[in-house]
């Protein structure tokens, strides 16, 4: 379900109206200078990134940057995209380092539970014991980590980069 002001963002650029001289330029900011942030921020985004786009020449895309130039943005798919026609560009993330500890946390308190049953039959077993008991729970920790990892990877959301 989209959002009302996606919607309306998407009938702007579909119809190709420019939004209100308000929202192109905050107060004090002079229109040279304005431009020359809107060019700092797409010359900042890095190739290879994936993106998103909305532009009134080619809608909403999303893409990989191939270049960034001085008037220019290239993506891979849509082609050239000036910088004058950009509304606005939104950068994908993915939570892997998110995913990496909250597994790393539940296989930690899995490891423990693990541990607590665990018992050793007799004294001079215990450093064998102990031995194995600690790639136990340093497996599963591991192991709940990359589990956590994989699924952050695969859990993207969208950053706005402009404006």
């Amino acid at each position: 379900m989209r959002s009302p002001l996606s919607l309306l963002l998407l009938l702007g650029v579909a119809f190709g109206t420019q939004p209100p001289a308000a929202a192109q330029q905050s107060p004090g900011v002079s229109p040279d200078m304005a431009w020359r942030l809107r060019v700092a921020a797409f010359k900042s985004l890095q190739t290879g990134s994936t993106i998103r786009v909305a532009a009134r020449e080619i809608g909403i895309k999303t893409g990989t940057v191939l270049a960034t130039g001085d008037s220019a943005l290239t993506l891979e798919g849509s082609g050239r995209v000036p910088y004058s026609r950009i509304d606005s560009v939104w950068i994908r993330r993915n939570h892997a380092t998110t995913g990496l500890i909250i597994g790393s946390s539940i296989g930690a308190v899995v490891a423990l539970v693990v541990a607590n049953g665990r018992h050793c039959d007799s004294f001079s077993q215990v450093n064998s014991c102990l031995a194995t008991g600690a790639l136990e729970t340093l497996g599963i920790i591991l192991g709940g980590g990359l589990v956590g990892a994989a699924v952050g990877s695969a859990s993207p959301s969208w950053k706005p980069r402009y404006p």
